[in-house]
């Protein structure tokens, strides 16, 4: 599955990586490495109780899968 991610360097060094297709969904580390990592189990963790909730896997207005 492949989704669109932002990458965004605060001014204190720190990188964030947001998933934009689900609300909320965001990872940080001190590297765009350790926050895509972060972001990646940010990913999992929203798509398991998206589909314990019973709602869609994402907010996409194309096809992210």
């Amino acid at each position: 599955m492949k989704m669109d991610v932002e990458i965004i360097r605060e001014k204190d060094g720190t990188v964030n990586a947001v998933c934009t297709a689900i609300p909320g969904c965001s990872g940080s580390g001190k590297t765009e490495e350790e926050a895509r990592a972060a972001l990646k189990d940010a990913i999992m963790t929203c798509i398991k109780s998206r589909v314990a909730q019973g709602l869609p896997l994402c907010v996409c207005s194309h096809d992210c899968v």
